[in-house]
């Protein structure tokens, strides 16, 4: 029992500011008697589209001979828009803004249709060969239609899973077909994370100077900065166990703009972002100066050292914002 809020919602109620319904919820809230099921029951969703995502996959490894692919396609592409019907016909108008999930589980039902249609051109493309060598496009095109349902309906948990397939498109590209953009290579991989990286990063700035999505913002900079800083530490520590100075330096500008740029916003997640980076760049140093007796003691100190800096920063963040 909160007695606290409990005789704060008695003298509200004393005052007139709330009325007998609205002092009777609150005063049952107080004493704990309503308890909140809203994160469980998300969670269970959440489960619920992993588990049936998964399951068509399943459907499709264990029924092939059986129902034959024009049937499992289908059956696919119609749980897809069963999905996507219901979402269009229940969504809000759209907007440029923040908008309201009209149902708990809109946002589960319309992730599961856009796992959904993924699942069927993964099986389409295996079972008729569509595209042929240059299967890879399809991650683009899915990265496409996830884009638009994640715009549309204002979800962020498609948008993550449209930028997910953007960069996997890239990197699958490179793996396959010979790396049209930058050659094929670890160097190619990594700098098509560093340019994926920049343009999400660019993206969200867009979007949010523009005031249009502004809350998509921070999916599009967290995943834009995983990629910058991703690649550059990839390449420091390298793969011939020798330190590659300009990677390292890459990595050295691209953490210390980070920190310096996210302290002056007052952006936690940037900011943990960038010193975990640079703390990582440190240790490929001491590697290289060949500091192993004391490696141990400075990856305990050092580790704690960056977890303090950063519960530092995120709760002076936060009474500052």
């Amino acid at each position: 029992m909160n007695r606290s809020l409990l005789e704060s919602v008695g003298r509200l109620k004393t005052r007139g500011i709330l009325t007998d319904a609205q002092a009777s919820f609150f005063g049952r809230t107080a004493r704990g008697e309503l308890v909140s099921v809203r994160i469980e029951l998300q969670i269970a969703l959440w489960a619920g589209v992993t588990l049936v995502a998964a399951g068509a996959g399943v459907l499709v490894k264990d029924n092939l001979a059986h129902l034959g692919p024009v049937t499992i396609g289908a059956g696919i592409a119609l749980t897809a828009a069963l999905c996507l019907w219901y979402v269009a016909r229940v969504a809000p108008a759209f907007s440029w803004g923040p908008v309201a999930s009209p149902t708990l589980a809109f946002d589960y039902v319309l992730l599961l249709g856009a796992l959904l249609i993924g699942t069927d051109l993964a099986y389409l493309e295996t079972r008729f060969k569509l595209l042929g060598p240059n299967w890879p496009w399809h991650l683009f095109l899915l990265s496409l239609i996830q884009l638009a349902f994640a715009f549309r309906y204002d979800s962020r948990a498609v948008l993550s899973l449209s930028l997910a397939s953007f960069a996997a498109w890239r990197g699958v590209a490179l793996s396959i077909s010979g790396g049209a953009l930058f050659g094929r290579n670890e160097v190619a991989v990594r700098l098509n994370a560093l340019a994926v990286g920049a343009l999400f990063l660019a993206a969200g700035v867009l979007l949010d100077r523009a005031g249009r999505k502004a809350h998509f913002e921070p999916a599009f900079g967290n995943l834009g900065l995983l990629l910058l800083l991703g690649s550059a530490v990839a390449g420091a520590y390298g793969g011939d166990g020798h330190l590659d100075m300009i990677w390292f330096s890459t990595l050295v500008v691209i953490s210390a703009a980070t920190i310096t740029l996210a302290y002056r916003a007052r952006r936690s997640d940037y900011f943990a972002q960038g010193v975990i980076a640079a703390y990582l760049g440190f240790l490929r140093l001491a590697a290289e100066f060949h500091l192993e007796v004391g490696l141990f003691y400075l990856v305990s100190a050092g580790s704690f050292g960056v977890l303090i800096l950063i519960l530092w920063a995120h709760r002076r963040f936060k009474e500052e914002a």
